[in-house]
């Protein structure tokens, strides 16, 4: 988990109590960068949680480096050979690992294992709203098909065989704001197996301005950016570049205004295609 100054203290504290207290299944070891300074209070919460009994490992940053930097830094101070990825503004449903865990332990060729989320929104501490459930493809099949268009895992909620996940040389550094995307696209050409939980184990925190940072020029640029290199390394056809490029690429520039009911229908359409 990487943690930045823009991150909220109760959003930090909610993840982290999430992951380790509340979970059935514990995990072995909490990994969390900070990714430069952060607030003094976010500070202290995390140096109290590094004295404690707790299996929790901090790792400081000097500098803002990035998510995909952070994650990599954390990656190499793993000592499992699982990963578990976690957001400091979201929170693990109880049973998050347990889940996984039983479902890698029947499934021995899967090496990034996904679950369905839940959005919610927070308009007051402890007053939780919950919004609408996002499913994914669950096969292995479906899943390489759907990548061609869409992330085909929710990063938040992966599992990842740490070996599978080092044979690509971890997180791409210089992908803009695609560098999950881009991990799955490398993953699944070097024949790395999929898979989605259909069931509901993370809440997904969606704010004020979460359809505002879906857009812009800014991603513009970095989606026909990756979408050039998909084309490039063979993992989209010439129409699939050319489709993800008019639809996906246009999206971005589409007014908040249109853009959420536009990803609301989206989201039901997939969900229903899924069950």
């Amino acid at each position: 988990m990487s943690v930045y100054s823009k991150d909220r203290f109760d959003s930090i504290r909610r993840a982290i109590t999430s992951i380790t207290t509340d979970q059935i299944c514990k995990p072995a070891e909490v990994i969390i960068i900070e990714d430069g300074p952060v607030a003094e209070e976010v500070e202290a919460y995390l140096s109290s949680l590094e004295s404690s009994s707790a299996p929790i490992t901090i790792i400081r940053l000097p500098h803002n480096r990035g998510l995909a930097h952070a994650l990599n830094v954390g990656v190499r101070n793993t000592s499992t050979d699982w990963i578990a990825r976690m957001d400091a503004d979201d929170y693990s449903l109880p049973y998050r690992f347990e889940r996984q865990v039983t479902y890698l332990e029947s499934h021995l060729e899967v090496d990034v294992l996904g679950s369905a989320l839940q959005e919610f929104t927070e308009p007051q501490y402890d007053h939780i709203i919950w919004g609408e459930k996002r499913l994914l493809p669950r096969s292995s099949s479906e899943i390489s098909a759907y990548a061609r268009f869409q992330s085909p895992v929710h990063h938040p909620t992966v599992m990842i065989r740490k070996s599978a996940l080092l044979s690509v040389d971890g997180y791409p550094e210089d992908s803009g704001h695609f560098e999950d995307y881009q991990l799955w696209e490398r993953m699944l050409l070097n024949g790395a197996q999929f898979a989605n939980i259909s069931e509901v184990l993370l809440g997904y925190r969606v704010d004020s301005g979460a359809y505002n940072r879906r857009g812009g020029w800014h991603m513009m640029r970095d989606e026909i950016a990756l979408q050039k290199q998909f084309y490039k390394d063979g993992f989209t056809s010439r129409s699939q570049f050319i489709r993800n490029v008019i639809i996906r690429g246009l999206y971005r520039l589409v007014p908040t205004s249109i853009k959420k009911p536009l990803y609301r229908l989206r989201t039901a359409v997939k969900n229903h295609n899924t069950v």
